[in-house]
């Protein structure tokens, strides 16, 4: 192949999943990656993260290739191979769409290859890592690799606002390069009025629990759980076991992470979503259920808050509030009529935030560079 036709316009630079299994991160990362392989060659380069399984060599000079599709190639690299890689590619611009320290490389080359970054900042690391208690030398680390990302890049791009004014007091960088691009639904989510089941006996409701800070969340989300007076079968995904206490009204279902079809098919017979973490910048999870009917329940300070009319499509409630998550469940189980409006809204989200939708957001900024 001659070097004009290894040019590419946009080198990916992160963590790939091969899974279906997928975070919100790992979710976003994927479909933004294949999204631009449609039109587009499309490389991704990632590194040999696992320190059990790959030796010192492989971390400096191993390279592994994987043909995703026609179009799309995922690098994963040894340090000392990425100069090569970007020699061979000349990227115009290298988008460094999750969080990896092994990425600082692409702040220094940017020198020898002249290539603008965009710097996709999900979560900011440095607050997570606090509310998590790591070790101060990792916490050091990654506030380092973090504080170059966000000085250094051209582009930022955050899901939400919610977290923006926290970064800035975390790190000093220019706010005008800031672009606000949400996360994406995948359309197999959004399925017709009629396959939805309703529940006439009891609430079916999904606890999002696999984030940062969800103990704080605990105590309470049981305060609440304990003043519910009707059938409630609380279906908890995810690694967390043994949380809450069942009584003669709460049934409690523990399951396991799912792929993007399973969990589809999962959400046509629930009826609410409840979300009531400290932090978070954008609940994918939330936004898909919505999109699928399901109505959520969700802390007012969070990147999904923003999609959200209270009373309309959702309710918002301030975090540690659990008279209001007990109300508004009330409520939703005994007027079915609303929530079956509630659920009709709901799905409205999906004309917003549609992959097909979002990905246009991105590839404007591609292109505009």
């Amino acid at each position: 192949m001659s070097k004009g036709k290894d040019k590419i316009k946009v080198l990916f630079a992160g963590r790939y999943n091969f899974s279906e299994v997928l975070s919100g991160t790992g979710k976003t990362t994927k479909r933004i990656f294949a999204a631009y392989a449609k039109s587009n060659t499309a490389v991704f380069t990632s590194y040999f993260f696992d320190g059990r399984k790959y030796g010192l060599l492989k971390k400096l000079f191993g390279k592994e290739v994987s043909v995703q599709s026609e179009n799309a190639s995922v690098y994963t690299l040894g340090l000392f191979r990425i100069f090569p890689v970007l020699f061979k590619t000349k990227p115009d611009i290298v988008h460094i769409i999750t969080y990896e320290r092994f990425a600082v490389c692409f702040i220094f080359l940017k020198i020898f290859f002249g290539y603008k970054i965009i710097y996709h900042n999900h979560g900011l690391i440095s607050l997570e890592n606090k509310i998590k208690e790591l070790p101060y030398f990792y916490r050091t680390k990654d506030k380092i690799c973090e504080k170059l990302f966000l000085k250094y890049s051209d582009k930022i791009i955050f899901p939400s606002d919610v977290i923006i004014e926290v970064a800035l007091n975390f790190h000093k960088f220019n706010k005008n390069k800031i672009r606000i691009i949400p996360n994406g639904i995948d359309a197999i989510y959004h399925f017709p009025d009629n396959t939805r089941v309703y529940n006439n006996n009891k609430l079916n409701v999904i606890l999002e629990t696999e984030k940062i800070g969800f103990e704080d969340s605990v105590l309470f989300i049981s305060d609440a759980l304990e003043l519910i007076k009707f059938p409630v079968r609380l279906n908890i995904i995810g690694k967390r076991k043994n949380i809450f206490k069942e009584n003669d009204k709460l049934k409690i279902i523990y399951v396991d992470k799912m792929e993007t079809h399973k969990f589809a098919d999962f959400l046509m017979n629930i009826d609410v979503f409840i979300s009531l973490i400290r932090y978070d910048t954008f609940s994918i999870s939330a936004a898909e259920a919505m999109a699928a009917g399901v109505i959520p329940i969700i802390n007012k300070n969070i990147g999904i808050a923003h999609y959200i009319t209270n009373g309309v499509n959702g309710y918002k409630i301030n975090y540690d509030d659990s008279a209001s998550l007990a109300k508004y469940l009330d409520i939703l189980n005994c007027d079915s009529g609303k929530r079956r409006t509630m659920s009709c809204e709901a799905k409205k989200i999906y004309d917003e935030l549609s992959w097909d939708k979002v990905y246009k957001k991105y590839e404007k900024l591609y292109f505009a560079e």
